[in-house]
């Protein structure tokens, strides 16, 4: 009986919806304005503010929601085809598949820098693109691609769809004597100095002045994404002969382990606006990221020459 890998859309992207909280602040006031300028009959005072600016933001957020769906269409394997959205693609017309490969292109008029995704060119020139990470099982994506790559080239007899991981066994006990840390003193990240006191702020706003219900959410919900951009930026590392483990300042009780025999690639990276992070590529292909504030370059090259010096298994490219 033939099995089939079918794609799921990674629903976590519709959490980028909520960097839009600012603007829904613009939005209820443009809105409630209009409802007042209608009610005593001036209907186009303040234009921008009660009909423009609101349209924009509307309209953003409908582009946003629309790009991340047009950017994931679903993909289905099986052992004769591979099917991407409404196209089905034989075996026999594919040219070459890059597994990992970088594709850039614009969100708006801005980078949409999105620099793993895999890629299947077809014998006619055509090239699909997908962006593995818009996907939950993106790995399992890259695994089967993998595994037919191997197959096209001759270098396996049989193509075997994959349609579920096989979980990474989790070390359960630590013992922090055995550990190298990677981390600086909290106060040398400036962003703390930044953002804590806004956060404060809007928590007091929240509380304590008599303001409609649905401005108070607003006003938690930014002090919830602002602190969450923090949580975000505050990982720093454990490295032992055999793990590493990733910790958080500001989640003390939160712990992710990677054997190192299962990490197949650590580097840094840097994306427009954020904090470096070590990005992590798994055997299986699972793609983590971790920015930290609390390293400086230095601590970022010496974390990653440690692993590579302890397990030898992070290669630069597949």
């Amino acid at each position: 009986m033939s099995s089939t890998f079918k794609s799921k859309f990674n629903y976590k992207l519709y959490f980028l919806v909520l960097l839009f909280l600012p603007f829904l602040l613009v939005l209820f006031a443009g809105l409630s304005t209009l409802v007042e300028n209608i009610k005593s009959g001036s209907y186009f005072n303040e234009f921008g503010l009660t009909v423009i600016m609101p349209a924009v933001i509307i309209a953003l957020t409908y582009y946003s929601f629309r790009f991340y769906i047009t950017k994931s269409p679903k993909v289905e394997i099986d052992e004769r085809e591979i099917r991407i959205g409404d196209n089905s693609i034989s075996f026999s017309e594919i040219d070459k598949i890059r597994v990992r490969s970088k594709h850039n292109t614009y969100f708006l008029i801005m980078p949409y820098h999105y620099s793993e995704a895999s890629s299947i060119i077809l014998k006619n020139g055509k090239e699909y693109v997908l962006y593995v990470e818009h996907y939950l099982n993106g790995n399992l994506i890259r695994v089967n691609l993998n595994n037919l790559n191997k197959y096209l080239g001759g270098q396996t007899s049989y193509f075997k769809v994959s349609t579920s991981a096989v979980s990474q066994k989790q070390p359960q006990q630590f013992y922090k004597e055995d550990f190298h840390e990677y981390r600086q003193p909290p106060y040398k990240f400036a962003n703390y100095y930044i953002f804590f006191p806004f956060i404060m702020f809007l928590i007091y706003f929240v509380f304590s002045f008599d303001a409609p219900v649905i401005l108070r959410s607003i006003f938690l919900g930014i002090a919830l994404l602002f602190y969450s951009i923090l949580v975000r930026q505050s990982h720093y590392f454990l490295v032992s002969e055999d793990v590493l483990i990733v910790k958080n300042y500001l989640f003390p009780w939160w712990k992710r382990s990677f054997p190192t025999n299962s990490i197949y690639q650590a580097t840094t990276e840097h994306q427009p606006k954020q904090e470096l992070a070590l990005k992590i590529i798994t055997t299986d292909f699972r793609i983590y990221r971790y920015q930290s504030g609390l390293m400086n370059d230095s601590m970022f090259r010496d974390l990653i020459s440690g692993l590579k010096v302890r397990r030898r298994v992070l290669h630069q490219t597949i």
